[in-house]
């Protein structure tokens, strides 16, 4: 299964398929919020003289069908803040899960990460999601030792 897996970059079109995975996993509630999240990723891949796709954004296909996608993008340098790149999203149709889809998007960012000299890989989870803990520290993300996040209850 693994071998024919094509992971590509983001392009406008898939926008949709995107946005239909992302609903049938999480539900209509999130994946309407998706719809300008998802459309800033896109934004630049409208215009045909862009030379490539948006930055760390790629999806998972089979036999032509989307079956997974990772959004990332750049982040960092501002205030002393790490440089690197931030997994936004990542998701894998239910059904193609413990295929090694999802692990493909990420090896792919690592790619791109080394390829492009972006030293670091982040990604925020909240607190209890063992499912997502397991797949990052299986991707060999581990908690970081340069970044904290605080919080309090305005």
């Amino acid at each position: 299964m693994y071998d024919e897996v094509l992971v590509r970059s983001l392009r406008h079109e898939d926008a949709d398929s995107v946005r239909s995975l992302d609903g049938r996993i999480l539900g209509p509630d999130r994946s309407i919020t998706w719809t300008g999240y998802i459309d800033r990723f896109l934004r630049l891949a409208d215009v045909e003289a862009l030379p490539e796709a948006p930055w760390g954004c790629f999806v998972a296909e089979i036999r032509g069908r989307v079956v997974g996608f990772l959004l990332s993008e750049l982040r960092g340098g501002e205030y002393g803040m790490p440089r690197g790149a931030w997994i936004m999203a990542v998701a894998v149709d239910p059904k193609m899960r413990r295929k090694g889809i999802g692990r493909k998007l990420v090896d792919e960012l690592v790619t791109q990460c080394r390829q492009r000299r972006v030293p670091e890989l982040y990604a925020a989870l909240l607190p209890g999601d063992n499912e997502a803990t397991l797949f990052l520290r299986g991707c060999g993300l581990d908690p970081s030792k340069s970044l904290a996040i605080y919080s309090r209850t305005a």
